[in-house]
């Protein structure tokens, strides 16, 4: 099962992303047009597509450490490791 990305922007400004395990293309965009539905005008949802895994990081640095995949390095090891190789 793949995991289904909406983004709700709120009037606000406010952007929210949620993520929900969907069985099929089909069962997410009927929950798309259910959510537009009962969400009022002053939401704008959109179904950014479906994937097979989802990562949240909560920082740049996070974000460097799931990319590089070792747990260790940070942007000072990454330029290291790129002059060295």
């Amino acid at each position: 099962m793949k995991t289904a990305v909406f983004q709700i922007n709120d009037c606000d400004g406010a952007v929210h992303l949620v993520c929900v395990p969907m069985p099929s293309l089909h069962a997410a965009c009927s929950l798309e047009t259910w959510m537009r539905m009962y969400a009022g005008p002053e939401r704008c949802i959109q179904l950014l597509g479906r994937f097979d895994s989802v990562h949240t990081v909560l920082s740049e640095e996070d974000a460097e450490v799931f990319m590089l995949g070792d747990g260790r390095a940070g942007r000072e090891n990454v330029v290291l490791e790129k002059l060295t190789s």
